[in-house]
């Protein structure tokens, strides 16, 4: 069975504008990123986007891809899964960017391998968070099928030190 992947898309976003306006507080954006389910809250976000061409940047740690022009703004892309210890991400025709809210005060997209769509956390159970978790981990639940599912707090994330220090190099002054 073919899918229109611009009807999708279309079918997304306004899924995604729904959700914005009627149950935010417990509507998640779910994508896939380094074998993991992660939950992102919708107000943290701003847009989603198919990968587009990204602009590489000498001398910055192999996490930051570079930088990517959104509707006439500059953001840095990290790559998720590999800031997050993994394997960098394969890029391909379901890579996606996940534009970080302009509340937030940084112009950072974060790249996911898949975007699985909405989820309403009243279908999870909580789980407790794990020890060694880092800081942006704001939740862990369980689905029907006993998966786990993190959700990440951009805010936290994108205000971590080693998050906002992209330069490969240290210079002297």
């Amino acid at each position: 069975m073919a899918v229109d992947l611009l009807e999708f898309q279309r079918n997304l976003w306004t899924r995604l504008q729904k959700a914005r306006t009627t149950d935010v507080v417990s509507s998640r954006l779910a994508v896939s990123c380094a074998g993991q389910r992660l939950l992102l809250a919708l107000p943290q976000t701003d847009s989603i986007m198919p990968l587009p061409r990204v602009a590489s940047i000498p001398a910055v740690q192999s996490w930051y891809s570079g930088l990517v022009n959104v509707r006439g703004n500059l953001y840095g892309v990290i790559d998720l899964a590999e800031f997050l210890g993994g394997e960098p991400t394969i890029r391909n025709m379901n890579t996606r960017i996940v534009v970080v809210a302009q509340k937030l005060k940084v112009n950072a997209a974060i790249m996911v391998s898949h975007i699985l769509g909405l989820q309403n956390l009243n279908r999870f159970k909580s789980r407790p968070i794990a020890k060694d978790a880092p800081a942006w981990i704001r939740a862990e639940y369980a689905d029907e099928n006993g998966d786990t599912w993190r959700e990440l707090d951009l805010a936290v994330l994108t205000a971590n030190e080693r998050f906002m220090k992209v330069a490969a190099l240290e210079v002297a002054i």
